[in-house]
């Protein structure tokens, strides 16, 4: 199987989908010099050369600049793989004499039950963007963003908490722009489609859902944190929970005391 891994943190290696895979292993047995994997896997385009590894490049946009990471080819029995941090580049899975620090870290296998799951960005920069930035949508409004997007609409409303978020679809890249009104202005945030395991999604929303499971509702838009646990909250001070969006308004709104006690500031990190 055909892993990579992402170079700023090297947390884990990452495994093609299954579709991918069949590309990869399909151009490379050709010896084809190089395979696009299109908008299934951000239109990255992997090379091959038998003098270097392997490298996926991510096209850069208007937004984004371009994208590298290394690739290889492991066993399917294996869980772990050995990655090496390279002055100038980052964490990859090819050792090099001027690395500098190495570590084991796992691989993220497909489970074969890979579907559409959308999410939106907390950050405002793309580029300062973390892979914890990315929170996802509530499955109602995954069914509602999916099937707008399958239908090639140009845009579609979502409720989340108290507020209403425009999604605006874009047909030459894998990233997608979602805006919130605030007063005369519109807040924008980035949103992407990935292909994720469902049993991977119950296994974090379980996780989410022990977390929370001693708060009840957010005071502000009534919504039960068990009813949607992956939608990001912030705990204050005063020990009183509040899911995140609903929290951003209060403060767009000038209001940074807690609604319940008006003992805490309000803050978002």
């Amino acid at each position: 199987m055909y892993i990579s891994v992402e170079p700023k943190t090297g947390a884990y290696a990452d495994c093609y989908s299954v579709d991918c895979q069949e590309k990869i292993k399909a151009a490379h047995e050709r010896n084809d010099a190089s395979v696009c994997l299109d908008k299934e896997c951000f239109n990255a385009t992997l090379f091959f050369d038998r003098n270097i590894p392997i490298m996926q490049h991510t096209p850069a946009t208007n937004f984004k600049l371009m994208g590298r990471r290394s690739v290889k080819m492991v066993s399917c029995d294996d869980d772990t793989v050995q990655v090496f941090k390279i002055p100038g580049f980052g964490w990859s899975l090819y050792n090099s004499r001027i690395a500098i620090e190495t570590k084991i870290v796992p691989i993220k296998k497909i489970k074969g039950d890979e579907v559409p799951f959308w999410q939106w960005s907390t950050s405002i920069s793309f580029e300062n963007a973390k892979e914890s930035s990315w929170k996802y949508y509530s499955d109602e409004n995954q069914e509602r963003i999916e099937q707008a997007f399958q239908r090639r609409d140009e845009r579609v409303l979502v409720p989340i908490g108290l507020a209403r978020v425009e999604i605006v679809f874009s047909l030459n890249s894998v990233f997608h722009r979602q805006f919130r009104d605030i007063g005369t202005e519109k807040k924008r945030r980035w949103v992407r489609r990935i292909l994720l395991s469902r049993s991977v999604k119950k296994e974090m929303e379980d996780e989410y859902a022990n977390v929370c499971a001693d708060f009840d509702q957010c005071a502000i838009c009534l919504n039960e944190f068990s009813e949607d646990p992956l939608n990001p909250w912030v705990k204050l001070e005063c020990s009183h929970v509040f899911h995140t969006l609903c929290v951003q308004q209060l403060l767009e709104r000038h209001d940074d005391k807690c609604p319940l006690c008006r003992a805490s500031t309000l803050k978002i990190n």
